[in-house]
């Protein structure tokens, strides 16, 4: 297993910060662009990068940055390895359950509303 040591983490913190404040601004950023950074900062592949996004979601900072790339990596579907780590995040027994659905998508359109209110106060 690739493992996201402090020295990796500062070498992709200003690429995740970039994606996080795009996903706070618009509430969505592309998937592959976040891969395809990440790959770039680390100078590694695809594997490397999916066992570094199951130990990002457990980071407060960038869990949603992982859950969102996590759910849109794979177009309609969500990769095996994806399935365990999303379910936990989204409180639900597992990826295949009844509930995933409804309680991923209920959690990103509460974090939309949530988001509109605090710009509606600034």
């Amino acid at each position: 297993m690739y493992t996201l040591t402090d020295r990796r983490l500062q070498l992709i913190k200003h690429v995740l910060d970039r994606y996080r404040v795009e996903l706070s601004a618009h509430g969505r950023f592309h998937a592959g662009s976040l891969e395809r950074d990440l790959r770039a900062a680390l100078d590694t592949g695809y594997h490397e990068i999916k066992d570094l996004v199951c130990q990002l979601i457990l980071r407060r900072e960038y869990r949603e940055v992982a859950a969102y790339y996590m759910q849109h990596i794979g177009g309609d579907m969500v990769v095996a390895e994806f399935q365990a780590p999303l379910a936990s995040f989204y409180g639900v027994s597992a990826y295949n359950s009844p509930e995933f659905k409804q309680r991923s998508a209920t959690y990103w359109v509460s974090r939309e509303t949530l988001d509109e209110q605090h710009v509606q106060r600034m």
